[in-house]
Order: structure tokens, then sequence, then C-alpha cells
């Protein structure tokens, strides 16, 4: 591997803020990086949600390592999907973490001086997508949601810096596609706002639900194989009962454990609460109940556990995106 070329991020001339070209309640932008022709020829486009979201992509060959040195006093939190080539970043408070090509990881920091290295594939290509959220943002976001909230609560809490998972993860088909959706957006003004934030929270959402799958499979590979046996019977029975399932007491109490060991093991087992996964359930089998008979919506909700028809509506539209009658 040729020698690294190290450079702070200022000689680089990225753009300034200022040079931003307002589009809408947007601003989007364009720089050619200023390396040497030795090192390669890196150009980046940039469009920013202001207050909310920075979204970056870094592209073009690259014939050595490129090292960023970058001094952010300021806390901030970045989302790093890499296409191709790798990215490795580190700072005082995190250990340096890694990014290969067809992965990414999430990473929270409390300002400090970053160390950034670019490194190419084999194909001497580098490509990379940096989303860049205001950590009040990304506050707004976690703790709105009590299945995500667990993963970063106490790190939170004491300010630290962190990465979300150990090791970077491999993109999911549905996270390329989002990614995709976010480069090539068709739209301009209001419709262009509208849908880059749509597809960033639709790309969270499943980041997130990647996130939370690796943090549950890693704790449950650590419980003792009995305690699998009787959280997945427990499922198996709100299976058969979801659409009129016990109270949490009542569930303990048919298992022969207390409410609090069956909510912990639970979520411990399934990855997620168990109120959580009764209302899955409904929800999918109202889908297939949907797509499969000609069963009015109302008497749907009502055969899978809903009283109020328009709460169904709501929760159905929530989950999957469109109302109960758009199915068929």
């Amino acid at each position: 591997m040729a020698t690294t070329y190290s450079a702070r991020i200022e000689e680089l001339r990225l753009l300034d803020p200022s040079q931003y070209r307002p589009e809408g309640d947007l601003l989007t932008g364009g720089a050619t990086w200023d390396v040497p022709a030795h090192v390669g020829s890196v150009v980046s486009s940039e469009v920013v949600l202001p207050g909310r979201l920075h979204i970056m992509e870094i592209a073009g060959p690259l014939h050595r390592p490129l090292e960023i040195r970058e001094a952010d006093a300021t806390p901030w939190v970045g989302m790093l999907y890499q296409m191709s080539g790798s990215s490795q970043s580190g700072s005082a408070y995190t250990k340096p973490y890694e990014v290969t090509g067809g992965h990414h990881n999430s990473i929270y920091d409390v300002g400090t001086t970053t160390r950034h290295l670019l490194t190419p594939d084999r194909q001497g290509q580098f490509r990379a997508i940096h989303l860049g959220l205001d950590p009040a943002f990304f506050r707004q976001l976690i703790e709105g949601n009590d299945e995500w909230l667990p993963l970063y609560e106490k790190r939170l809490r004491h300010e630290q810096s962190f990465m979300s998972l150990p090791a970077a993860v491999a993109a999911r088909p549905v996270i390329r596609q989002l990614l995709e959706q976010l480069r090539q957006c068709p739209y301009s003004g209001v419709l262009k706002r509208m849908f880059i934030e749509g597809r960033f929270l639709d790309l969270f959402a499943e980041q997130q639900r990647q996130y939370r799958q690796v943090h549950h499979a890693r704790a449950s590979a650590a419980l003792p194989h009995a305690q699998h046996e009787l959280f997945h019977a427990i499922r198996a029975y709100l299976d058969a009962h979801y659409a009129a399932p016990p109270t949490l007491l009542e569930l303990a109490r048919l298992f022969g454990i207390n409410d609090f060991k069956l909510k912990k093991g639970f979520k411990e087992v399934c990855g997620t609460t168990v109120f959580g996964y009764i209302a899955e359930k409904r929800l999918t089998e109202a889908r297939a109940l949907l797509e499969t008979t000609a069963l009015p919506v109302q008497e749907v909700g009502e055969q899978v556990g809903f009283v109020n028809a328009a709460h169904f509506a709501t929760c159905f539209r929530r989950k999957f995106g469109l109302a109960p009658s758009q199915v068929r």
C-alpha cells in the first residue's frame, strides 16, 4: 500500500456553509477536494436540512490512503454507509473504528479532535455516504421510541462518545435501496425536502431495527437453554392468543414466573416487549387477512383484536405506510 497522504480538513478546501446554494428550505452544494494528483481525485456532494440532517457523499479514485485531521469542539452524530473502499475514524474519546465496503455503523461523539482515514478498494475506488445528525434531533428520534431507547439511554445520560455497534454490519438490501433513493431524489423545492426527510426516517428506522437485532442476538446467545425454551413457549402462546391476550400478570402466572422476569426475559430472547410483539402480530395477521380474504376492513380489525376501527387504521398506516383499504 502506498504512503498515506495526511491533511487538515481546512487544507482540502471543502465547501464553507456560506457557499451552499439555497433550494427551497434546503441547502445544496458540491466540491472537488484540493488534493495532489498523485493522491487521487475526490469530489463531494452535499444536501443540508438546517438543524436536522447533513448528507454528504464522498467519491472518487484514490491512489493512496488519505488521512483527514479534523478538530470539532461540538458534539456530533454520524451515520456512515461505506459503498467501496473503507473508512476508519478515531478520536481521543473513541477507539478507532473501521467501516468497509457494503457495511455501516454510527458514532456519537461529544466533540473532540478526530482522525479519518479513507482507503481505496483494490480497484482504487472510494465511495461513502455520511449522514450527520444534529445531536438534539438524534435524541428526539431515540427518546420517542421505546424499542430503540434501551440501546442508548445509559450512554446518552452520561454524555459518552460511543459506537452504535462494536463492529460495522453489512447493509441489508432495503438499506441499500433507501440510500440509492436518497441519492437519486427526483424532486425539487418543498417536495425534495419532504422526500429526503421521509427516506431518511425510513433509513434510520431500518438501521435501528438491525442494530437492535444484533444486540438482541448477542444478549440471547448468553442465556441458558432452558430460558430460551421458556420464552419461546410464551411466544408460541401469544401467537395463538394475540387477538385476546392475557394481562402481563396473568401471563406470568400461567408460566410460573413473575412479571419482572417475564418482561426482561421476553425482550432478551424475542428482541421486543410482550406488548410490542402482540401489536406486531396483530398487524401482520391483519395484512395477511386483507390480502387473502374478502372480509370487510372493520371485521379484519376486530378479528385480530382491535376494538376501535379508527385506531386499527392509524396503527396499520403507521406500520405499513398505507390504509387497510388500500391493500386490496
